[in-house]
């Protein structure tokens, strides 16, 4: 296990650039020990995990171990330093840069039968990540976030998901129209949830 003390470290750079946007390419940010924990069930190929000394060698120990048993680097650096590293306020211990390729939306419209949400100028992450959670818990095969839709893969996003991203398809579209399109191709019935005025989702007829 490596051990990291200094800020001028290219890795801590790397850590705080792709918090700063969110994430960069397919490469994504987690943060916390459920996150690292679901990614090493996941499609995700973890490259760096790093851990403050304590908790690598004590609550999170079993967590390290796993971690050392792929191909990814596995680090610890000063607890101060960690908090440097992670997106949030307080330090959760652990943080971890993954590969995750997106799906594209003829992959996510794959499975059946399908349940897909759509999400359309969605613009908080935490709500993004909170709707593909429930979309998750409801029994959805597949998210595609239209334009004007946080990241739901960034960070914040992930964090709100609490691992369902790792689990579900989850596409972005470029276009709503087209998406759509190829969902009703693909034989699935198109409903839309408005703020007021429609029906109730228990008095729906989704048959």
């Amino acid at each position: 296990m490596e051990h990291v003390t200094s800020r001028q470290n290219p890795l801590v750079r790397r850590f705080r650039e792709i918090a700063r946007e969110g994430r960069l390419g397919e490469h994504i940010l987690l943060d916390g020990e459920h996150l690292v924990e679901e990614a090493l069930g996941s499609d995700i190929t973890l490259e760096v995990v790093v851990f403050d000394p304590a908790s690598a060698q004590g609550a999170l120990a079993k967590l390290a171990t796993r971690c050392s048993a792929t191909q990814a680097r596995v680090i610890t650096v000063p607890e101060a330093l960690l908090a440097a590293m992670s997106p949030v306020r307080t330090a959760s211990g652990v943080v971890a840069i993954g590969r995750l390729m997106q799906r594209t939306v003829d992959q996510a419209l794959e499975q059946a039968p399908q349940l897909v949400i759509f999400l359309d100028r969605v613009q908080d992450p935490g709500n993004v990540g909170a709707i593909i959670r429930a979309a998750e818990g409801c029994g959805a095969t597949a998210v595609i976030a239209g334009p004007g839709t946080a990241d739901p893969l960034g960070w914040k996003a992930l964090r709100g998901a609490m691992g369902s991203t790792l689990r579900l398809p989850v596409a972005s579209a470029a276009s709503l129209s087209p998406a759509l399109g190829a969902a009703r191709a693909a034989g699935v019935r198109l409903f839309a949830m408005v703020a007021r005025g429609g029906v109730p989702l228990a008095e729906a007829d989704l048959a």
